[in-house]
């Protein structure tokens, strides 16, 4: 028995944009209520918490999220991009999940005073036990998550997570109320993975069998095995900052720079993972035809570029004004480390979508060892920063080693498909041009206007102008490529909507 392929909508009734456009609505509109849900649940937090707090948390939250990569075997991916899918590669993937799960959350508990010892740190030892539950938790719904990512059904995934952000936040919030200190964040932790494993299974109608094939556990191996490998490489290479501050600086060092760094990766992430979640099963629907799949990706890595860029140089303008409103002054020293990382944020934003074709073309071998050679530029640059003995240096060498890295990301999985340099300069030159436009004028009016000096009137009129003079820049002065490509095809898209609706007069 073969399952349906990866969308369950009919070509003939339905096209990959119609299906792409529908899913990242959905997506997005699920994310930016998380996002702003989630924003607001981590400000309530940072001015019931201190930075030592959250400094404990990222101490294990490195390891936790180490061991959930491992626990899921890169079994997601591989359910979505295999076209031949069986129930026998299901239940396979399933019961491998669990049992990595369990004996990773065993080992981590016993590992907790181990923990404890390297960071210097006793209140991890319970911390981490604690949090072990994790490693069972998520897993055990890897499966459900890649049928419905596969399927398509991204407005079931953004009710699921509107619903765990909501939720946990609401325990988090609760107990820091409740003068809980870090047990607060450690149960906001959980919840959020229980309540997302919760939704999957109860919106999901598959259910595990006691059944295990060999063949097919093998099968789906032979391509995630190396994207375990490069995510591995990856991790490490994006959480080494985290360790080596933790570490050699300290745990209200790495609550400064894992705040800064969190508010640089909040829009990131909504964009990450609204076009990731849509764009991998789209592009795997067809990467037999290298020409269009080429030509989707492009258009997607423009998009990308589109809303990615204004929102890091606005952060980049008005970082001091957002800091001390949002956070209060206890948070000051997160301004220059935010305003550093948000270079990093660019270049990951474009860096990370080569993933998608990889993965989709089933060449995780490739991305494995090109994730070995950037893991290891990564972690060196991340050395030379703690050495200098500051978050903003670290933040700088990180930045830096990205800045070198982006351009050769590209280009490796871009040639699979026939992409040069001259095919991404022109998704991209347009809304880097007019961010940095839009960067300049606001920060010309912070410094040089009779706009009061508090930082709220300049968020409340600058952030609005800035986005208005991007948008007349990239559909006026610049007429950016992938802005008017967007535009006509939501236009299309609505008119042919309006056309199928019956009047009612």
């Amino acid at each position: 028995m073969t399952l349906p392929p990866h969308a369950p909508a009919d070509e003939n009734r339905s096209s990959l944009a119609d299906r792409v456009l529908g899913g990242i609505a959905w997506s997005a509109l699920g994310n930016v209520f998380q996002q702003v849900v989630a924003f607001g649940i981590s400000v309530t937090l940072a001015r019931l918490l201190s930075p030592r707090e959250f400094g404990v948390l990222a101490m294990v939250t490195v390891l936790l999220g180490f061991g959930n990569l491992l626990a899921e075997l890169g079994f997601t991916a591989a359910l979505i991009q295999r076209k031949d899918l069986s129930p026998a590669h299901l239940d396979s993937a399933f019961w491998l999940t669990l049992a990595s799960g369990s004996l990773l959350g065993l080992g981590f508990a016993l590992a907790a005073p181990a923990v404890a010892r390297f960071y210097s740190e006793p209140q991890l030892v319970a911390v981490t036990r604690v949090m072990a539950v994790n490693f069972v938790l998520v897993p055990t719904a890897a499966v459900q998550l890649a049928l419905m990512q596969r399927q398509m059904r991204f407005k079931k995934l953004a009710a699921i997570g509107v619903g765990k952000v909501v939720l946990a936040g609401a325990v988090g919030v609760t107990l820091a109320a409740l003068d809980q200190g870090i047990w607060s964040l450690v149960a906001h932790s959980l919840c959020l993975s229980a309540f997302g494993t919760a939704g999957l299974w109860l919106f999901s109608s598959w259910r595990p069998r006691l059944r295990f094939s060999v063949s097919s556990a093998r099968e789906l191996w032979d391509y995630s095995g190396s994207l375990i490998g490069f995510g591995v490489a990856n991790f490490w290479a994006r959480n080494a900052d985290n360790i080596l501050v933790g570490r050699f600086i300290g745990a209200t060092g790495l609550g400064i720079y894992s705040r800064a760094y969190s508010t640089m990766l909040l829009p990131l992430n909504q964009i990450a993972a609204v076009l990731t979640t849509v764009m991998f099963p789209a592009l795997a629907s067809i990467q037999d035809d290298r020409e269009r799949l080429a030509s989707v990706y492009l258009r997607a890595v423009g998009g990308v570029a589109l809303v990615t860029t204004p929102v890091m140089l606005g952060v980049f303008v008005l970082a001091e004004d957002f800091v001390l409103a949002v956070f209060g002054s206890q948070w000051a020293g997160v301004v220059p480390v935010l305003q550093v990382l948000v270079l990093l944020g660019v270049m990951q934003s474009l860096a990370s979508t080569v993933g998608w074709l990889y993965q989709a073309l089933g060449h995780t071998r490739m991305m494995f060892r090109w994730g070995l050679f950037s893991s290891a530029v990564i972690v060196a640059a991340i050395g030379v920063g703690v050495w200098m003995g500051s978050p903003v240096s670290v933040a700088a060498a990180y930045a830096g080693a990205s800045v070198l890295l982006t351009p050769l990301a590209l280009l490796l999985p871009g040639r699979l498909v026939g992409l040069g340099v001259a095919d991404f300069t022109r998704a991209i030159w347009g809304p880097l041009a007019a961010g940095v436009l839009m960067a300049v004028t606001i920060g010309a009016l912070r410094r040089w206007s009779p706009l009061p000096a508090a930082p709220w009137p300049h968020l409340l009129i600058l952030a609005p102008l800035g986005a208005l003079i991007y948008w007349v820049a990239v559909s006026q002065i610049f007429r950016v490529e992938s802005y008017v490509s967007l535009r006509t095809l939501l236009l299309q898209k609505l008119r042919g909507r309006a056309a199928s609706t019956p009047n009612d007069s």
